[in-house]
C-alpha cells in the first residue's frame, strides 16, 4: 500500500482532508439532539396538561412581556410565515 491510500484508510480521509465515500466524521450520534427536543417538548406538554390556559393568563397578567416573548416565539415555529406585501402608492 502506499504511503496515501495507507494513510486515507486509517482516518477515512483523502489526501486533501475530505472524508471517503461511506465515513463520517467526529461529531454527535445521530439523533442526540432529537431526544433532548422530544423530552423537552414531553415536559412542556406535561406542564400545559397541568396548569395550562391558566398558566398563560397569569403570566399575561403579571409579566405582559415575558407572555408576548413566548407567543412570539411560538407563532414564529407554529405558523406560516408571511409573504412581504409591497404597496405601490401611484397604483389606484
Amino acid at each position: 500500500m502506499t504511503d496515501a491510500a495507507s494513510l486515507t484508510s486509517l482516518t477515512g480521509r483523502t489526501s486533501d482532508g475530505r472524508f471517503t465515500s461511506g465515513q463520517h466524521g467526529p461529531g454527535r450520534p445521530l439523533g442526540s439532539r432529537n431526544k433532548l427536543a422530544e423530552a423537552f417538548i414531553r415536559d412542556v406538554f406535561e406542564a400545559w396538561q397541568a396548569h395550562g390556559k391558566e398558566a398563560l393568563e397569569r403570566v399575561a397578567r403579571e409579566d405582559p412581556v415575558a407572555f408576548l416573548r413566548l407567543a412570539g416565539a411560538v407563532a414564529t415555529q407554529s405558523l406560516p410565515r408571511a409573504r412581504a406585501v409591497v404597496f405601490d402608492a401611484d397604483d389606484p
